[in-house]
């Protein structure tokens, strides 16, 4: 029974060695935009877009959250978090040589859409907002230790923001 147990937990052991040593060949890097005014915060960023399955972080951008059909694996990853009043859900996919970060954005909450839509060069509200929300999720790994001033009232609210873990 010992002798079973001790073959079982070197064969896990080896599993995940072979594991963590399989995808840290995988370095990811970059940002890859998608979705409604991905033009226009692609723009204020200033990066560089990546392909979608070279990008450490995948970016998702929507007016709202039906728009989320659409989206090829986006109902999948994101499911029943991406609706209601949540503005942001971030999806940490975990798997060999498939590790990523994913954020899905629902944009829209950071314009002020009574006044007209968004527009390239509207100044710090909405687009360049949006733009220092990605900069600061692309620089942590789970979530970003504070929010830029200009999303401090929106991502504060209690519903606002959803993660998830996918393995």
């Amino acid at each position: 029974m010992v002798r079973a147990s001790l073959i079982i937990a070197v064969l896990c052991a080896g599993s995940v060695a072979l594991w963590l040593l399989w995808t840290a060949g995988e370095k990811r890097a970059g940002v890859h935009l998608s979705g409604d005014y991905a033009d226009l915060v692609g723009a204020a960023l200033g990066l560089p877009q990546v392909a979608p399955d070279e990008a450490a972080l995948s970016v998702v951008l929507l007016h709202r959250w039906s728009n989320l059909r659409h989206v090829p694996d986006g109902v999948a990853l994101c499911g029943e978090a991406c609706s209601g009043n949540v503005v942001l859900v971030r999806v940490v996919a975990v798997g060999p040589g498939q590790s990523r970060k994913h954020l899905f954005l629902r944009s829209s909450a950071f314009f002020d859409l009574t006044v007209s839509m968004p527009q390239e060069g509207d100044g710090p509200d909405g687009v360049d907002c949006v733009a220092q929300v990605i900069m600061a999720e692309a620089s942590a790994l789970g979530a970003p230790n504070s929010w830029p001033d200009c999303a401090r009232g929106i991502l504060d609210a209690e519903d606002a923001v959803a993660e998830h873990w996918r393995l």
